[in-house]
């Protein structure tokens, strides 16, 4: 507002307005991707689905009569990292994976 007072031309203050109007709304939207998290539900289905994936792994070497070790447990370790990297996700603020906030960092500074 006091832009807009202090200087009578209107397309350099509009333009100035635009500009920190979508800066706000791109840190509105960043900040609200990071607090959505995937249901409970579905972190039980996936949950579910492991158990029963490595119950049918054993009950398929059970029939078979014979058990490759590594490739039973290979198989187990990528479905526990696919897991692992599915809740890291979910959690940006902490965990291995962390979305870096320099980009906002450097346009707040920018704008100062």
């Amino acid at each position: 507002m006091a832009a807009a007072a202090s200087d009578p031309k209107p397309v350099p203050t509009g333009m100035f307005i635009t500009s920190v109007n979508d800066a706000l709304d791109a840190a509105v939207r960043r900040d609200a991707a990071r607090e959505n998290h995937v249901p409970q539900p579905v972190l039980i289905f996936l949950f579910f689905v492991t158990i029963l994936s490595t119950a049918m792994l054993g009950f398929g070497c059970g029939l078979g009569g014979y058990r490759n070790l590594s490739t039973t447990t290979a198989i187990c370790l990528l479905i526990s990292l696919v897991i692992m990297v599915i809740l890291d996700l979910d959690r940006p603020r902490r965990g291995l994976i962390e979305i870096s906030q320099a980009p906002m960092l450097e346009l707040r500074e920018t704008i100062r």
